[in-house]
């Protein structure tokens, strides 16, 4: 058993109609809502936190439901935590930037077509959560490995579990 360091990190599905809310990062590509845990959080408090200091959304946690895991193999390891919400559960919450240091925008992406500049790890849970499967791995790919979704079938990807 590999003695690395393993980080979690925990993203949101912010679901509506076929779409997802997703943040442009400034100077960079996109991302989902959501961050790592503090020392004495679970994954869930780190989640609620996260959207509520990046887009002003208060999250229940009677709302969330787990849908997808990836753990990402690199010099350590990086387990993203999914979990999906039906957005029509927020209709009357009002979302915007709270972190405009970081994040240029809020939109909503075509879960069919997700922007290019996405992290693979997003793009692989988008894609393997469409097709029911609620774990997979994704290994470090060669530098000349091209990071587009149509690139995900030849992805390295260790092992897709359910």
């Amino acid at each position: 058993m590999s003695k690395g360091k393993q980080f979690v990190v925990a993203r949101l599905f912010f679901e509506k109609k076929g779409r997802m809310l997703a943040l442009k990062r400034l100077g960079q590509g996109y991302s989902l809502p959501g961050g790592g845990a503090e020392k004495g959080e679970t994954i869930e408090d780190a989640l609620q936190r996260e959207c509520e200091e990046e887009v002003g959304l208060r999250l229940k946690k009677k709302h969330l439901r787990l849908v997808h895991i990836v753990m990402e193999r690199r010099q350590y390891t990086l387990v993203h935590v999914f979990f999906a919400v039906d957005a029509e559960h927020y209709a009357d919450q009002v979302l915007q930037i709270k972190e405009p240091h970081k994040f240029e925008y809020l939109t909503w992406i075509d879960v069919q077509h997700p922007p290019q500049k996405m992290s693979r790890a997003v793009k692989l849970a988008i894609k393997r959560y469409a097709e029911g499967r609620l774990v997979s791995e994704l290994t470090k790919l060669p530098e000349e490995e091209p990071l587009g979704l149509g690139g995900l079938n030849t992805l390295p990807i260790a092992e897709d579990y359910w």
